[in-house]
């Protein structure tokens, strides 16, 4: 993972605000990438590992989201279960269940 992306995302998690120049990033001498400047308005410069642990949690987060988005538009329209539960139809309740399970097991829970 780039650094610049897991600096981004700690600063996002810290709702830190920043600029360009707030910070910058390089390779000095052929080495890893490492940041070069860090400016003191963005708080104590973090570590290899806060890093790593604020890019794993936007991962886990776009994760989390995207699999809700799936769900959440491939479910039935409550008007359905409604409808089936206004008529007294289980049949159409049942319908409605079955296809609510349907998407829960096509998009499991990460």
């Amino acid at each position: 993972m780039a650094l610049n992306d897991q600096i981004q995302a700690y600063l996002a998690l810290a709702n830190i605000s920043f600029t360009a120049g707030d910070y910058q990033t390089g390779q000095p001498e052929g080495q890893e990438d490492q940041i070069l400047h860090w400016d003191t308005k963005l708080g104590v410069q973090p570590t290899k590992i806060q890093l790593a642990n604020a890019q794993s949690v936007k991962e886990a987060t776009a994760t989390t989201i995207a699999y809700k988005t799936k769900r959440a538009n491939e479910y039935p329209s409550m008007a359905d279960y409604l409808d089936g539960i206004v008529k007294g139809d289980a049949a159409q309740v049942q319908t409605y269940i079955d296809a609510c399970l349907a998407v829960k097991a096509k998009y499991p829970k990460p």
